[in-house]
């Protein structure tokens, strides 16, 4: 029998489901900047946590995990808050547990938040070392599988050489360093020095826990951030075009690290969704993971707003649906099925254009139902933090797609 003080969590990339339909995003939560971690959802992963207690001030509930391999999926489903619920606080998680979940992860910004993992790592303080300096980021210089830097140290008369060896480390490290910044969380570095005889050079030892954290994991963060700042300021080169694939999206610029890592299309927007800057997230989920025709991508437009065009398939007609990351509104055209596939985006396309040049308002009062029939739904109470309009949305959706 189940307890009554634990409930069933879903754990997802978007974030916390307390029920198929309630999701609390990483942003309110206690875990590190949705940057700095992915969760791995080539299965569902399901927690029993316990409810620890409940701040009525702030709305918060205090959750602790009991089982990281839940099979209580009916109790998810039947869940139902009886307060609201705005954010949630976790203690006691095994690192070596969570760890197994994530695609990616940079590890010490999960023990800087207190009480979250239930052990802590070695402190850096805990090394033996002679004197610790640090370190301008703006000054480091990234060579092939070592960090280099000089500096003026207390008892040498020549600044010293410093070298920290990682065979992560590459030098296209030297046109990203505002990255590092980012993903360290501050702009210099930590050197802990030994020395072994100080009129001897060859015998200082040199540690950075900042460059020793460069790995993998790391690498993928600094992936991700780049394509943040492309989804933030896209630089798509047709300049004629209104409608993009996700491979315009990638071939648009050189990467930062100098290898390829586009996206598939569906890979890209759940990269989107992890963005704590979406409003329609629900909305993007739903067209895109229960609705979007596999015979067909996902295509994307960069003005007069990034948004997705979803293509559904529906017994009677053909639909493309235009949803914004931020917008008040869904945009639904749908065709006859006897119009092909081609033509009917190039008429969708042509409707994006008429919008970017004169607004959604005058498209609004000049739509032509040339070949097609034309929707707009409303996206209600979309700031609200009480009321959840998503159902209703859905519903008004639904009722289109003939």
């Amino acid at each position: 029998m189940k307890n009554p003080k634990t409930i069933i969590i879903k754990v997802t990339n978007s974030g916390i489901y307390l029920n198929p339909e309630l999701c609390i995003s990483w942003a309110q939560t206690n875990f590190p900047d949705k940057l700095f971690f992915s969760i791995n959802n080539s299965r569902e992963i399901y927690w029993e946590v316990e409810q620890s207690s409940y701040d009525e001030s702030n709305c918060q509930l205090k959750l602790k995990p009991k089982n990281y391999q839940s099979s209580e999926l009916s109790n998810h489903k039947e869940q139902s808050p009886k307060k609201t619920i705005k954010s949630l606080q976790f203690s006691g998680i095994d690192w070596e547990t969570l760890s197994g979940f994530l695609n990616y992860y940079i590890r010490d910004k999960f023990f800087l938040e207190h009480n979250l993992i239930s052990s802590n790592p070695r402190h850096d303080e805990d090394r033996n070392f002679d004197f610790k300096i640090d370190q301008n980021i703006s000054k480091l210089e990234f060579k092939m599988g070592l960090v280099q830097t000089h500096k003026a140290v207390q008892g040498l008369s020549n600044k010293l050489l410093i070298q920290i060896p990682n065979t992560f480390i590459i030098p296209e490290f030297e046109h990203i360093k505002p990255y590092f910044k980012k993903l360290f969380g501050k702009s210099k570095i930590s050197i802990y020095i030994t020395v072994g005889n100080k009129n001897l050079r060859s015998s200082y030892a040199f540690y950075s826990p900042e460059i020793a954290s460069i790995d993998e994991n790391f690498l993928e963060a600094i992936k991700i951030i780049d394509i943040q700042r492309r989804l933030k300021k896209p630089q798509l080169i047709d300049i004629d075009k209104e409608i993009f694939s996700a491979d315009d999206f990638f071939d648009s610029e050189e990467p930062v690290l100098g290898n390829d890592y586009s996206m598939s299309d569906i890979e890209l927007i759940n990269q989107i969704l992890e963005s704590k800057y979406v409003r329609n997230r629900k909305q993007l989920e739903y067209l895109s993971g229960r609705l979007q025709s596999t015979h067909h991508k996902i295509l994307f437009t960069r003005t007069p707003d990034f948004g997705f065009i979803f293509s559904i398939e529906g017994e009677q007609m053909q639909h493309f649906i235009w949803e914004m990351i931020n917008s008040n509104a869904t945009y639904v055209w749908s065709y006859d099925k006897s119009l092909n596939y081609k033509t009917a985006r190039q008429l969708i396309e042509h409707k994006i254009a008429y919008i970017k040049q004169q607004g959604r308002s005058k498209y609004i009062l000049d739509e032509s139902k040339d070949e097609c029939i034309f929707n707009r739904i409303i996206h209600e109470s979309a700031n609200s933090n009480l009321i959840d309009a998503f159902p209703k949305w859905r519903h008004r959706l639904n009722e289109k797609l003939v």
